[in-house]
Formats: structure tokens, C-alpha cells, sequence
């Protein structure tokens, strides 16, 4: 039997790849396309930087909210609300302490809408990725 611990955390390693991937697809910027006199980062590079940044949130944040949550609710759709406020609001957070570190530090409203819903796809992909595993694990008779 796997111990609910041990699938959190593969949950929340596979949540930060997947995550990584789709935010790099969609900031990556194809060699046809890119302007001779400008700097972009490669493929490899937005992943790798996107993954340093993310993994430490799904593993401590990530983890134990959803732990609190899953004591805490007892329906479906109040996990999956609790989920998607929950990651919202720690998107929003995050953005606030990242302005917070810089020397000039306006808020921006673009950012805090973008940074609070990368959050709350987070979390839903985090819960996501807990109900698939925990299927494929029952599938497999492990859990």
C-alpha cells in the first residue's frame, strides 16, 4: 500500500513537469520567429527556470494545503472549489512577495490576474493529478 504522503509527493513532482512544459510551450519563442537584434531562451532553459521556481511551491505549499484540505472537505465539489481558491490565493501571494523583492515595486493588475490564475490551474492540476494516480494505483491494486 502507498502511503498518502508518498502520492502527494509524486503528485506534486508530476503537477510541477506538466505545469513546466505547458508554461514553457506557451512562453517559448520558435528560432523562425524570433527578432535578430533580441535575447530569447531556449526550449530547455524557460523549463529548467520555470521548474526551480515551481517545485519547492508544490512541494511545501502544494502538499500541505492539499492535506488540509482533504481533512476539511468532505464533498467533490468543495474540494475542488477549496482548490482552485487555495492555489488562486497563493498564486496571488506570490506575486505580491515577488514585487515586494523588486527595487521598484508597482503592482501590476496584468501581473496579480495571471499570477493568481497560473495558481488556480495549479492547484486544480495538483488535484487532478491526486485523482488520476489514486485511480491508476486502485487499478493497479496498490493503493
Amino acid at each position: 500500500m502507498v502511503s498518502r504522503i508518498l502520492k502527494k509527493l509524486f503528485s506534486a513532482i508530476l503537477s510541477t513537469l506538466i505545469l513546466c512544459l505547458v508554461l514553457s510551450f506557451i512562453g517559448y519563442t520558435p528560432k523562425g520567429e524570433q527578432e535578430s537584434a533580441s535575447s530569447y531562451m531556449t526550449f530547455i532553459d524557460l523549463f529548467v527556470l520555470y521548474f526551480i521556481f515551481a517545485l519547492p511551491i508544490f512541494l511545501t505549499v502544494g502538499i500541505l494545503f492539499s492535506m488540509f484540505v482533504d481533512l476539511k472537505m468532505k464533498s467533490k465539489l468543495g474540494t475542488i472549489l477549496s482548490y482552485v481558491i487555495g492555489g488562486g490565493i497563493i498564486g496571488f501571494l506570490y506575486y505580491i512577495f515577488m514585487v515586494s523583492m523588486q527595487a521598484y515595486s508597482h503592482i501590476l493588475s496584468e501581473g496579480i490576474i495571471l499570477f493568481t490564475a497560473v495558481g488556480a490551474f495549479s492547484a486544480l492540476l495538483f488535484f487532478s493529478v491526486q485523482v488520476f494516480l489514486n485511480l491508476f494505483l486502485k487499478k493497479l491494486n496498490l493503493s
